[in-house]
């Protein structure tokens, strides 16, 4: 089996697999590592050794062993989803027919998992950019529309209204921002469904 793992440590490259997997990394080949929660970058990408290491879990190593410690398997069963997951056809010779469709069918699940993880990020940013834009304007009608004399604060329906909305909006800023994957796809199916917006 050493040569099926040289075979994929030749035929891949980190930066491919990592960005398959959907972890983003920045100019610096640098993220947030995906294998254990942290504030700060230190997972690295070493392109030229075809290799990463995270400095905060003390982890490191080729393509199989990230598919391996991301997808929590064997080397074994990695190898065998990166040979699935990028059609290297390594495996397929000692597979049946059943397999080879199974096998098609999870890659397929896979993709659209991609696929929808894609959506959610590009609409994430997209809300986010309208929400912050939409908070900075209803910010400005609120003082426009602030009763002008303090010794009789009269609101109007339209102001209470305003300030309703800005906080509702706030609030999903605050979603957003946050690290909790849980509220914001609640929140993404909810505008999605339309009910939130």
């Amino acid at each position: 089996m050493a040569s099926v793992f040289d075979e994929i440590k030749t035929r891949l490259t980190i930066t491919d697999v990592c960005q398959r997997y959907g972890v983003q990394l920045d100019r610096h080949n640098k993220c947030r590592c995906p294998l254990h929660k942290e504030k700060t970058a230190s997972f690295v990408v070493y392109p030229a050794r075809n290799s990463f290491f995270c400095y905060g879990c003390n982890t490191g190593g080729s393509v199989v062993d990230f598919a391996a410690k991301y997808h929590n398997l064997e080397p074994l069963a990695a190898a065998r989803l990166l040979d699935a997951d990028f059609n290297l056809g390594l495996f397929e010779r000692d597979m049946s027919a059943a397999d080879r469709a199974k096998q098609a069918d999870a890659r397929a699940e896979r993709a659209e998992q991609k696929a929808i993880a894609d959506d959610f990020q590009d609409w994430s940013r997209s809300f986010l950019k309208f929400l912050c834009n939409k908070s900075r304007t209803l910010a400005v009608t609120i003082e426009a529309e602030a009763p002008k004399d303090i010794n009789n604060p009269m609101f109007t329906e339209k102001h209470a209204d305003s300030i309703n909305e800005k906080q509702i909006i706030d609030y999903w800023i605050d979603i957003l921002l946050s690290d909790d994957l849980s509220d914001k796809m609640t929140l993404y199916l909810q505008v999605r469904a339309g009910a939130a917006a």
